[in-house]
């Protein structure tokens, strides 16, 4: 028997109910057996941070995120940068990014060792997807006093990587940002009548208002459907699974999903103007980190930000808009605005096919 499960029963059975039935186990497990949170969101301390801390946090972070640069090929002759000579030629290090420069197209760069700056030729189109504090390897060449990047790599995730699939027909629908609207909740029970599927998870990310038409939505969704709420409010609503987001679940014993409201991610949107939605979370995934970008508010959940364990789908709600692409085998979702853009999408887990669900 395995007491996380014996627990997450007792969580889950309804206070009021006075006479525990087979069904009433059947039930329960059926929604919570197969939903395991990996990471869980947790918060350090909410004191302020000295400049020692400050530091501390960053080491970790760099030391954590060099483990997945190391093994690099194309990194060759990694070196730190208290060992650049006069007499250094080609070159790789790896380094945290301190300070960008967009004028000079240069970046100011440390290691455990020392600082330098490093520039960026014209053409390096790699040089628009620097952030600060992210930790990156580059390939260099000295030139006289002047270092500069030929070629510049993220933690990023393994190349070869077998693609998670479930034995069985098992089906997930993400969605996120609902609002009060009779019509599209009823397109989306349409998308989802006639599919052939032993198992369904329905995600719900990001706060909901338990509206009479959401609740009777909840009530026309399939029986034995699984619903899952991330959200940072917990539903006041019975027999539900909630988990903080950013959620890293696994369910099925292999599939493992990565949730995320979009709204931590708008500096990035800032950051990265002119690219579409899809390939700023993909950036993010290639950074190994929810959070590159230092701050206060997000150092205390500078832990739960590591992203440990490659996720097999990675979505991030409410996106303003839609957009799905994958790489090396993880599925990325963004979602739409459900006012604006209300397109969202079911994912088979057995052939990890897509089913585009569109309620304009």
């Amino acid at each position: 028997m395995n007491p996380e499960k014996v627990t997450t029963f007792l969580q889950e059975i309804d206070e009021t109910e006075q006479n525990v039935t087979y069904k009433t186990i059947q039930t329960t497990f059926k929604n919570q057996i197969k939903i395991e949170e990996i990471k869980k969101m947790k918060e350090s301390k909410q004191e302020a941070l000295s400049t020692f801390d400050i530091s501390k946090l960053l080491i970790s972070r760099y030391e954590k995120l060099r483990e997945h640069l190391i093994g690099r090929i194309e990194l060759v002759n990694v070196i730190s940068l208290n060992k650049i000579s006069e007499r250094s030629g080609k070159f790789s290090l790896i380094v945290m990014v301190k300070n960008k420069e967009e004028k000079s197209r240069s970046v100011d760069v440390e290691d455990l060792t020392g600082q330098t700056t490093v520039y960026f030729p014209n053409e390096n189109k790699q040089f628009d997807l620097i952030v600060n504090d992210e930790v990156v390897g580059m390939f260099c060449e000295k030139k006289n006093d002047r270092i500069e990047a030929i070629n510049l790599l993220w933690p990023d995730i393994p190349l070869k990587r077998t693609i998670s699939r479930t034995e069985d027909a098992i089906y997930c629908l993400f969605l996120s940002d609902l609002s009060d609207d009779k019509e599209k909740y009823n397109k989306i029970i349409q998308n989802m009548a006639g599919l052939k599927y032993k198992r369904i998870y329905i995600f719900f990310i990001g706060d909901v208002v338990f509206s009479d038409s959401f609740k009777m939505f909840l009530t026309s969704l399939p029986e034995d459907s699984i619903k899952v709420f991330i959200s940072k409010n917990k539903p006041d609503y019975p027999n539900i699974s909630h988990f903080l987001p950013p959620a890293t679940l696994k369910i099925e014993d292999s599939i493992v999903l990565l949730l995320c409201e979009g709204e931590m991610f708008s500096k990035y949107r800032t950051a990265w103007p002119n690219i579409p939605p899809t390939d700023i979370i993909l950036n993010i995934l290639k950074k190994r980190h929810l959070s590159p970008i230092f701050d206060m508010d997000s150092s205390q959940f500078e832990e739960t930000y590591f992203i440990d364990t490659v996720p097999d789908i990675f979505v991030a709600s409410n996106f303003g808009n839609s957009g799905l692409t994958n790489y090396k085998g993880v599925t990325i979702i963004t979602n739409g605005n459900f006012s604006s853009e209300p397109i969202y999408y079911m994912i088979n887990l057995e052939t990890r096919e897509s089913i585009k669900i569109n309620l304009i």
